[in-house]
């Protein structure tokens, strides 16, 4: 392709970063070795818009690196091209840094130039390689050593001590109610459950405790039940010299265990005032049932909704239903049954538009029974359904950062803000940066860190979102979740072979989830197996008239078989049945075949992908 001939004042630099810059001729021949390189061989459209984004930027203006401009130079769109309609460009754009990602972490590892391709714009980014700096255990020692605060607390695991036994659980709850509690006390930082629940049932140094994770404090406690009684000891250390600051011994009937949280809060929050530590405004732990069995079921509602198979969703929702059966003005229970909802839509387990509306109807009755110890959890559900069902993003946006006002630790609400709200409108990083926080926040759950994965994935980086889904499956092989977004984003690679038998795996490990059929068969047809992919696509329309089936995982197999008046057709019955996995239109490259079709614009209109009262700004990326 010819490169336009345009009148402009003298070309500026190159944008170069480090004190060495790359010469012009440097980076000629960087370009000329990426543009040869296995991950851009496979993709003329790719190695062209490399070449035109480089060459301008060394011999022309960079200021004429719009999208408009490239869609009309790279990709022979006519001069009236509507780039606030056909996302074209950008889409090529997060394809291009997805391919730039693969070469420097594969072929390009050693090359000397980098050459980067910045969110939110097309003007690429040179800069020499500098030498990486070994990371050894002195190194990461120092710098643990430079967070330590004395603001800084871990709760390790509470022991069970019942003369009988079996009661881990319990204990394991408890502790995550202290530290969800002590979350809310301002100035005090506490860590991740996943890094305090590593030190489970081994006896542990505090001060070791306190050098590995960077903290000056390590709370420790220990409950012994038997009947209705309990007694919870606890202590709290000097991570630096092990010396007690305090201690204390609560004997309470079971049904007042909420009492004793607030109690252990409240002692630790003293602590950090005598540090001159701020504590909140609000109560620092939420009021539980007065009732045993309610509490205790969900308790057991609340561990089995944060697991990843789908009978532990069941589950979840049988507890949370027990607890309001035994108790029908528990505000927490109808909080988290309205989570559990909103899970069943995204994963396709229920019609997404009755879910979603049960879930908004029980989040609604748990602030209505109490706004104060149920709003962050119910607020986050009702930002779900806003952005997910609704597609009503700033609404849900606002809900979702009301619920992380309410209490910084519901990772409900990050997930949401990120996967829900800022991934569909394409900020990718601030996606990224929430994911990852929420992360943190959830104790680095296994389904929070495949959620980071999914996040990589709408941003194009395919390599990193399947280094995230491999780390999540070596740590549990039986996550067929993590199996599909592993497959899906092999596919996006076009490495068939792995994609394949990654979505196999999740089919057989989840009983044949339509959804993971539906990209089953997209694969088949990509491999050239046509008469498995006809097979498969055959089973998902018999199947869609005897139980919940996604229109999308139909939709996703007809157009794996090049069918896409029939793809459409789906994809129209998913948008009157509201299906939430639409927000994925813009973000999931499956659709890249018919991105420029009229009616997939529709689409986007319809979820509310596009703003049709303000132009998209030509470097918005």
């Amino acid at each position: 392709m010819l490169a336009p001939q345009v009148s402009a004042p003298a070309p500026s630099e190159p944008e170069c970063k480090g004190q060495n810059a790359p010469t012009k001729q440097a980076i000629r021949e960087q370009l000329a070795r990426i543009l040869e390189s296995e991950p851009f061989s496979r993709s003329e459209r790719m190695r062209e818009l490399l070449r035109y984004v480089v060459e301008t930027a060394l011999d022309r203006d960079v200021s004429q690196l719009k999208e408009l401009t490239l869609a009309i130079d790279v990709f022979d769109k006519p001069n009236d091209f509507d780039v606030r309609l056909n996302p074209i460009v950008r889409v090529e754009a997060r394809r291009l840094r997805s391919r730039l990602l693969e070469y420097y972490s594969q072929e390009g590892k050693d090359d000397p130039v980098v050459i980067h391709l910045p969110r939110g714009g097309y003007a690429p980014q040179f800069e020499c390689r500098a030498p990486a700096v070994p990371v050894t255990r002195e190194t990461v020692r120092k710098s643990a050593q430079r967070r330590k605060k004395y603001q800084a607390v871990v709760v390790l695991p509470f022991v069970d001590l019942s003369p009988e036994g079996g009661h881990q659980r319990f204990c394991d709850g408890l502790t995550e109610e202290v530290i969800n509690a002590l979350t809310r006390v301002k100035g005090l930082e506490v860590v991740a459950r996943s890094s305090a629940f590593q030190f489970q049932g081994s006896a542990q140094d505090v001060r070791e405790v306190g050098e590995r994770l960077g903290v000056r404090m390590v709370m420790e406690g220990s409950v012994r039940l038997h009947g209705s009684k309990v007694r919870v000891t606890v202590q709290l250390a000097n991570a630096n010299n092990g010396f007690h600051l305090w201690s204390a011994t609560y004997d309470a009937e079971i049904g007042e265990i909420f009492v004793v949280q607030e109690e252990i809060a409240a002692k630790v929050a003293a602590t950090m005032r005598r540090q001159r530590a701020e504590t909140s405004s609000h109560e620092l732990t939420k009021r539980q049932s007065r009732n045993t069995n309610a509490y205790q079921a969900y308790l057991e509602g609340v561990y089995h909704s944060r697991q990843f198979r789908d009978r532990n969703l069941a589950s979840a929702i049988g507890f949370f239903e027990a607890a309001i059966d035994i108790d029908s003005q528990y505000a927490q229970a109808y909080a988290g049954l309205a989570k559990c909802y909103c899970d069943l839509a995204w994963l396709n387990l229920k019609e997404s538009a009755l879910a979603l509306e049960k879930a908004k109807t029980l989040a609604s009755k748990a602030l209505e029974l109490d706004q104060t110890d149920a709003g962050a959890a119910a607020l986050a559900a009702l930002g779900c359904v806003a952005c997910i069902g609704d597609w009503r993003y700033e609404d849900g946006k606002q809900q979702l950062l009301l619920a992380l006002d309410e209490d910084p630790g519901e990772y409900f609400a990050y997930q949401w803000y990120a996967l829900g709200h800022l991934a569909p409108l394409g900020d990718h990083e601030e996606a990224l940066r929430v994911i990852q926080r929420g992360a943190e926040r959830s104790g680095n759950s296994l389904v929070a860190q495949n959620r980071v994965g999914v996040v990589h994935f709408y941003a194009g980086d395919y390599p990193e979102a399947i280094r995230s889904h491999r780390r999540v499956i070596d740590e549990n092989p039986d996550y067929a979740q993590a199996w599909f977004d592993l497959g899906r984003a092999y596919l996006a690679r076009e490495r068939f072979g792995e994609a394949h038998e990654a979505l196999s795996k999740a089919v057989t490990i989840s009983g044949g989830r339509p959804l993971f059929l539906g990209r089953l068969g997209f694969c088949e047809a990509a491999m050239g197996d046509l008469a498995n992919a006809r097979k498969t696509t055959t089973n998902l329309v018999k199947l869609s008239k005897e139980q919940t089936v996604s229109p999308v995982a139909v939709a996703h197999a007809f157009l794996g078989l090049g069918s896409v008046p029939d793809a459409f057709e789906w994809l129209r019955l998913a948008l009157d049945r509201r299906c939430c996995r639409l927000i994925e239109l813009d973000n999931d490259p499956i659709y890249d075949a018919i991105r420029e079709e009229e009616e997939f614009q529709k689409l986007r209109i319809a979820v509310c992908l596009v703003n049709t009262d303000e132009t998209v700004e030509a470097d918005s990326d």
